[in-house]
């Protein structure tokens, strides 16, 4: 019988992920940024194909001989042009606000001459002005919201993050820390959160001659 205390039978607890792990190399770095590169052009290929067969579906749906019958029918050699109504109009400045991609509000706005999808060109030529005010109207309605937050007006409960933000974001306020070094003892002391270079610039600072003989030397070395 195989012995529980001999080095054979004892079994090593297994080790946990994440501590004592070497950091990467450039080589590791690298592969790991193109196979993100790879992951977020396979996403976009799929959305892609996915747009195209949603417009594939709608064609074969339209393409029925029921569907035909209540289409308007084109004289021959003519072409009209497409004519936005207002709830198109509407329509068009909510997606682009919401930041809808231009191929997929193309898919939600039919041609009431053909009862297809429009195209993204027919898109940005019918709806240049409401592409553009979508998203500056979006963006000036978040900042609306988010100054009645910061300042507690409008019938709005007010939120200190949101004033912090608004002041970091639109006022230029930054947050100090404050190093002290101390290297007495050749060990240099500072908050978390500071960086290396930081550290050795406050100790550097330091007045040298109140220090201990050959301490600061080695502080700073």
């Amino acid at each position: 019988m195989e012995d529980p205390t001999s080095p054979a039978g004892i079994v090593e607890p297994p080790k946990r992920r994440g501590r004592g792990r070497p950091p990467h190399s450039p080589e590791q770095r690298a592969a790991k940024l193109a196979a993100r590169r790879e992951h977020k052009a396979e996403q976009q290929r799929k959305r892609r194909q996915d747009i195209r067969a949603e417009r594939d579906r709608i064609a074969n749906i339209l393409a029925r001989p029921a569907v035909l019958e209540k289409r308007r029918v084109r004289e021959p050699g003519k072409s009209p042009e497409f004519v936005p109504t207002a709830e198109d109009r509407a329509r068009v400045t909510t997606y682009a606000g919401l930041g809808t991609p231009h191929d997929a509000i193309a898919l939600l706005v039919f041609d009431p001459a053909t009862g297809t999808p429009i195209s993204e060109r027919t898109l940005r030529e019918a709806f240049e002005v409401e592409l553009g005010q979508g998203p500056a109207r979006a963006n000036s309605s978040v900042a609306e919201s988010l100054y009645k937050m910061a300042t507690g007006t409008g019938g709005v409960k007010r939120i200190p993050a949101a004033a912090i933000f608004w002041l970091k974001a639109r006022a230029g306020w930054r947050e100090t820390v404050n190093i002290e070094a101390d290297i007495r003892a050749g060990v240099l002391v500072a908050p978390a959160g500071v960086s290396p270079e930081e550290w050795i610039a406050a100790a550097r600072k330091v007045d040298v001659e109140k220090l201990e003989p050959g301490g600061s030397e080695r502080a700073i070395a």
